[in-house]
């Protein structure tokens, strides 16, 4: 058998059949950045550039059996976590992360869909921060963190006091995405481990709205780099200039939103 060692990554997220967020997106990011990729799917969602029109969960014991499966045989160094969509895959996720003990985990908050349809069932909030409790880090913006601790966010200073305020659920980092707010020429991120409350600036790049799975490449992108070692600082800042380069590249491949590539630089 071959004993060669892989830095690798499970990704826990929903299936986009346009490819351009979610698990395959995921997947071709960790490729990408040089790590072996697993997956678990927990919801099959029917969208395209236009939108999300149709989400459909994965029966729970279904989940179960893919995490197991996957844990049983291979060493996962990162799980990374997105669209969960209802309690009961949230549970599937507690209880197996209670046996299993994963190394880090890298929880995307998705919430809602950039056309507006909700990712997260309404009655799940309160069970999903059982599940930021174990996180490494998550990596909600302004509009989930607000859905999450109940602030209204639109300042920089509102980011952070927001950051503080993530922090107390019990993970380890918050990265806060500033895309949705309405900088002039700038996007604004923080990172806050509890030490360190870091402003991340990159410029806002001309017709570059509207694009498809940034919060999947990014998440995506920290978590490979956090399974080849980096610390939770350094990964996300690697991932988001990975997902900048990303951006840059932007496309249009459907009728609204412009999809990133993925592809080398």
């Amino acid at each position: 058998m071959n004993k060669n060692f892989l830095n690798t990554c499970l990704t826990i997220a929903g299936s986009d059949n346009s490819s351009g967020a979610g698990l395959q997106a995921d997947l071709k990011v960790f490729t990408l950045l040089g790590v072996f990729g697993f997956s678990a799917i927990t919801s099959i969602t029917v969208q395209n550039s236009k939108g999300v029109k149709e989400s459909i969960p994965v029966n729970p014991e279904l989940l179960k059996k893919q995490i197991e499966t996957i844990f049983e045989d291979f060493n996962v160094d990162v799980v990374k976590i997105g669209m969960l969509q209802t309690k009961e895959n949230i549970n599937v996720l507690i209880n197996l992360f209670q046996k299993y003990k994963p190394k880090e985990i890298v929880l995307d908050t998705v919430i809602k869909s950039s056309s507006g349809k909700y990712l997260l069932d309404k009655d799940a909030i309160d069970k999903f921060k059982e599940l930021i409790k174990i996180s490494s880090i998550i990596t909600p913006n302004t509009e989930e963190a607000k859905a999450l601790v109940n602030i209204d966010i639109n300042s920089v200073d509102d980011m952070k006091k927001a950051s503080e305020k993530l922090l107390k659920l019990g993970t380890k980092a918050v990265y806060l995405k500033g895309g949705h707010m309405k900088f002039q020429n700038e996007i604004i991120d923080i990172f806050f481990d509890g030490s360190k409350m870091l402003e991340i600036n990159y410029k806002k790049l001309p017709l570059k709205e509207n694009i498809h799975g940034t919060g999947c490449v990014l998440s995506s992108a920290t978590a490979s780099y956090l399974a080849k070692g980096e610390s939770l600082e350094n990964a996300c800042l690697k991932g988001r200039k990975f997902l900048q380069n990303q951006i840059k590249r932007a496309i249009f491949l459907g009728s609204k939103y412009l999809y990133m590539p993925l592809t080398q630089q």
